[in-house]
Parts: structure tokens; sequence; C-alpha cells
């Protein structure tokens, strides 16, 4: 099994020292992690951040992006490929690809998704104004002919919101960890009061992560649910690391500002990869896109690969992505 090989970390520690220091450790990895930060940043990303202003909604905010464009904003490009991250991830879910794209020059754009990773939180997430922000963002750095957009798991449907909305040509639409096209569960209205209520108190959700799922370490969701392949260490330390950073609130105003796609463009192709053993999204529910009328939908499976593919079996799924980006 093949996985990523993360940089060396800024903290100059090789990674197998690293994994030494963290062993054994559960009930305080929480803390532990977070007073190391520098064991989960490396130059390879740091040297491509940068912030952009942008408008979502009524409000300016800051977002965080990692690309490899020319910062004078006025450079054109034949293709760029943009990737969208999911509900809770950042733009290090996509770090595999980014190193591939930064060695061979392919031009890029990830980001961080507002209220996660780096990028400011919104009062509130409806997604109409998510999908805005995002073309805002394409647009502001850069000039494009045509697109290949990169979605995982939340991200992927909002690659199709985008890819409706985008005034350029997009190629095709690589969905990696593809949720269902309808989410009965959201319209739900006891679902909602109680998504509300949290809201509004997102302290008690807070507790929930922290007493009861993080407190657990490698082996929490954020964790089990991401990887099935064993081995990885690194990796989960990685993930985790960024995990227990995550915003009650922006996760659920994101299930507040839901918006189900209504309208999967005919004209563009769609590849989705999925793992056998993806829990979050299961493999089942694949039928509402499989089963698209006139749209051309292919569907590949990894066997024993959890929910980001990417990062549970980086070669397998890197060989397809770079597959239908020909």
């Amino acid at each position: 099994m093949s996985f990523y090989q993360y940089p060396v970390p800024l903290s100059g520690e090789t990674l197998e020292n690293i994994i030494d220091k963290y062993e054994g450790q559960t009930n305080n990895l929480n803390d532990l992690v977070l007073s190391n930060a520098k064991d989960f940043h490396n130059e390879l990303i740091e040297s491509h951040l940068e912030t952009v202003r942008l408008q979502v909604g009524t409000v300016e905010t800051s977002i965080r992006t990692c690309h490899n464009l020319k910062h004078s904003r006025s450079e054109n490009v034949d293709r760029l490929v943009l990737m969208i991250h999911g509900l809770g991830g950042n733009l290090t879910h996509f770090e595999p690809l980014i190193s591939k794209f930064i060695d061979d020059g392919t031009p890029f754009l990830a980001f961080d998704l507002p209220g996660f990773g780096d990028s400011d939180e919104l009062d509130r997430y409806d997604m109409n104004d998510i999908v805005n922000s995002i073309c805002k963002l394409v647009y502001t750095v850069c000039q494009c002919k045509n697109m290949t957009i990169i979605g995982h798991s939340m991200g992927a449907l909002l690659s199709v919101h985008v890819a409706n909305r985008m005034n350029v040509k997009i190629d095709s639409l690589i969905l990696v960890g593809t949720p269902p096209l309808k989410n009965k569960a959201l319209k739900n209205p006891f679902i909602r009061l109680l998504l509300k209520f949290l809201w509004y108190y997102p302290g008690i959700f807070d507790f929930y992560r922290v007493k009861f799922d993080q407190s657990k370490g490698l082996k929490s969701s954020g964790i089990v649910k991401f990887y099935y392949r064993s081995g990885n260490t690194y990796g989960k330390l990685y993930q985790y690391y960024r995990n227990i950073q995550i915003k009650s609130r922006s996760l659920i105003g994101y299930f507040l500002g839901w918006q189900e796609v209504s309208k999967v463009p005919s004209t563009i192709p769609i590849h989705l990869i999925h793992g056998d053993k993806d829990t979050v999204c299961t493999l089942e529910k694949l039928s509402q896109w499989t089963s698209l009328g006139g749209a051309e939908v292919t569907l590949d499976v990894i066997t024993d690969c959890s929910h980001n593919c990417l990062l549970d079996a980086t070669s397998e799924t890197m060989g397809l992505i770079l597959q239908y980006m020909q």
C-alpha cells in the first residue's frame, strides 16, 4: 500500500521521531499536538499560501488559498485545476495533488472554505453565497479558459453548483467520496430545529466532540472514518491536528444552509471515485448519480478504502485523477 509521503515538517523532526513522540498518547493528545504545531506544517504548503479578501453574501471576509499562480492576479492559464474540500475539511486534504501540481507546474487553486481551516467564519452559511464566493475567488486569482474541478465529499456537491455557474468551459468533474444528490434528513423539521438549537449553542456540540470523541485520539471518528487502511500514522496525526480545530458552529451552519443539486450538467463528464469502506457517504447511495439521464458518469471503486481516498489510497486515487485529467 502506498501512502502520501509528507515533506519534512517545519519543526525539522523526522516523521519517525514525531510518531514516536505521540505514541501511546490518548487523553492528552489534543493538547500535545496543538502545542507542537510545527510538526504538522511544511514548507511545501506554507510557501504557496495567500490570503484573499472576498465578498461573501453581505460581508467581506478572508479566504486562505494555496496555488502556484502569479500574485499579480492577471495571469491567463489555459486550464485551471480547482479543488474544493468537504465539510469540516481544509485545503490540506488535497496535499498529494498539490505536491504533484507544484512539481509539474499544473496551474491549481485550493482553498479553505469559509469557516474552516484558516479562512474567516461567517454569520451564516447559505450555500448559494458560498458558491458565489468560490466563483469570485477563481475570477480574482486568475483568468482561465478551461477548468477541471476536483471535489471531495460536500465539495463534490459544491463542485456541481460551481460548474453550473462558472462562465468558463468545464472539462470534467472529478468527485471523490461523493454524497448522494438528495438529503432527506436535512429537510426533516425536527432535524432542522435541532440544528438551529446547536447553531445558537454550539458549546453543547463542542463538549460532545472533545469529551466523547476527540479524547479517543487516533481512534476518534474523524480518523477512523477517513482511514481504513492500517499504517500511515503520521498522516493520521496530521489529520487529527486539523480535526480538533474544526469549529462546531461552522459544521452546523453548512447543514442549515445546505442546498441540493437541482441540475447536473449533461455536457460535462462526471467521474466518481469512491472507497468501498466509506461509511460517511456510502457506496449504495451513489445510484442517484450513476442513474442520471443524459450525463456521462463513470464510477471507480477502490477496495479497502475509506472516505478520503486521496489520503487513504493515494497511489490508486492519484492514478485515476490524473487519468481523467488527460
